[in-house]
């Protein structure tokens, strides 16, 4: 197993928090303890960034605060668009949204229903063409 900490340590961005999301993913593979939680890990450019916890939680989530949501399989994991918004909503003042996993576009929805900018990077040719019809559909409802 690779540690996203090997990686996060080395880049330029300061490592401010890990949340776990407890999602009771139903992977069950014999080769491994069952994966049933997702980490979400807060980074900043300034040591000086805050957040405003104005959602008033710990750093533990539950499907009760953010229940799962699929993308018709898709997509391997699709968080929740709730996850994002609330997160979002902790930093009043950042204006754009890095998502260096865009995936399905998630974040990127959740940064255009809080009113601001995002960055989505994505290697997977498939997933840059399911996350920009994704951001259509939204901007077209």
């Amino acid at each position: 197993m690779i540690s996203p900490y090997q990686w996060l340590l080395q880049s330029p961005f300061i490592l401010k928090q890990e949340l776990v999301w407890f999602n009771r993913s139903q992977n069950f593979d014999k080769i491994r303890f069952y994966p049933m939680t997702e980490r979400v890990y807060w980074l900043a450019k300034d040591p000086k960034t805050k957040l405003n916890n104005v959602i008033n939680h710990h750093d533990v989530f539950d499907t009760k605060d953010w229940p799962p949501e699929g993308t018709k399989k898709e997509h391997t994991r699709g968080f929740p668009v709730k996850m994002c918004t609330d997160l979002i909503s902790c930093f009043p003042d950042a204006r754009v949204i890095l998502d260096p996993y865009l995936g399905s576009g998630t974040l990127a929805i959740a940064a255009l229903t809080a009113g601001r900018d995002f960055i989505g990077i994505e290697l997977e040719p498939k997933y840059c063409e399911l996350a920009e019809q994704r951001i259509s559909d939204f901007l077209l409802s």
